[in-house]
């Protein structure tokens, strides 16, 4: 029963961070990005009554993003933005005896940029994500990045990403609950658009 109230109020805050996001400014500037990354992510599936599992992989992910500027620079460029993210990160060389496919999906409403000059930029977010396992595993997720433009205009950047998943429960299966948490740690280049 505690779940489910967890659940919902996540659920909740989730709706009420993106209903603010997409009420923001209509003055204020909109910009897109797609990303590509790649590296390797851990998850630890924890049950009651069963041995843990490591469901240890790399990846390859991406992402589509929008953004919203709230403050400039005096020269113009974007000090600071909010904006959303949908991404799906897709396991390569994972144990095929593993249950499931191993694909996360991930929902950020929760995205804070911040420029630092021309070149460099940093990305706090938080949202809900998926886990593919016995049962679709729901629960959420954390993470920040760095940025390093490759050129003045600022369209493509190198990125190096840390996200942890936290609590991707889904109920029953063998062993009882299953509750996946673990980190990932990605680099790839950012296009905006």
């Amino acid at each position: 029963m505690e779940l489910m109230k967890m659940k919902k109020m996540t659920h909740l805050l989730l709706q009420v961070v993106c209903c603010s996001v997409l009420a923001a400014s209509a003055a204020a500037d909109t910009f897109f990005e797609l990303t590509v990354t790649g590296g390797q992510r851990q998850a630890d599936i924890f049950r009651k009554a069963a041995p843990q599992v490591e469901d240890d992989a790399n990846f390859i992910a991406g992402s589509v993003a929008a953004y919203r500027t709230l403050s400039t620079f005096s020269h113009g460029q974007a000090k600071s933005a909010w904006g959303g993210v949908v991404e799906i990160i897709k396991p390569l060389n994972r144990d095929d005896d593993l249950p499931g496919n191993g694909q996360i999906l991930g929902f950020r409403p929760v995205n804070y940029l911040r420029y630092w000059g021309a070149n460099m930029s940093t990305e706090f977010y938080f949202g809900a994500a998926q886990y593919r396992w016995i049962k679709q595993a729901t629960g959420y997720y954390l993470g920040a990045n760095a940025r390093w433009a490759l050129e003045d205009k600022g369209r493509f950047a190198l990125i190096a990403d840390y996200k942890y998943f936290q609590d991707l429960i889904h109920d029953g299966g063998p062993g009882g609950d299953q509750v996946v948490d673990g980190p990932s740690l990605g680099l790839g280049l950012v296009y905006r658009f």
